[in-house]
């Protein structure tokens, strides 16, 4: 395995895991923001009842 084949496997590492994590924030933007509206919705629910 010659050095560049090296920095090159390494850059691709290091990308994946930039996409994991951005996907990963994103799931939890996503969670987040749907816990909040379901907070919502029951706290307008408790407000109705």
């Amino acid at each position: 395995m010659s050095v560049r084949d090296e920095f090159n496997d390494k850059n691709i590492r290091v990308r994946n895991d930039n996409l994991l994590l951005l996907k990963a924030y994103r799931g939890l933007k996503l969670f987040i923001l749907t816990c909040l509206i379901r907070g919502l919705n029951l706290k307008i629910i408790f407000i109705i009842d």
